[in-house]
């Protein structure tokens, strides 16, 4: 599963995030998806083995959002 990269601003830093798009609607509701956030560990970045995980989540049917903090990884 290839995630879509994008990015968000938090206080004015430009932030690298992956989308991991739901493979289904299974647990859709009136509101929508559920969604999760990962961030990954001091030192680490979202390169840094988050994505078996992310993409388990995502084959369940959340959508997830795995980010850089700001100073790590492809993030200012």
């Amino acid at each position: 599963m290839k995630p879509d990269d994008l990015t968000f601003r938090s206080h004015g830093t430009i932030c690298a995030a992956s989308h991991y798009r739901a493979a289904h609607d299974g647990l859709a509701s009136s509101s929508g998806r559920p969604a999760l956030v990962m961030a990954h560990g001091l030192g680490g970045t979202k390169d840094s083995g988050l994505a078996p995980f992310a993409e388990a989540f995502a084959g369940a049917g959340l959508d997830v959002l795995a980010f850089d903090y700001r100073g790590f990884g492809a993030s200012e």
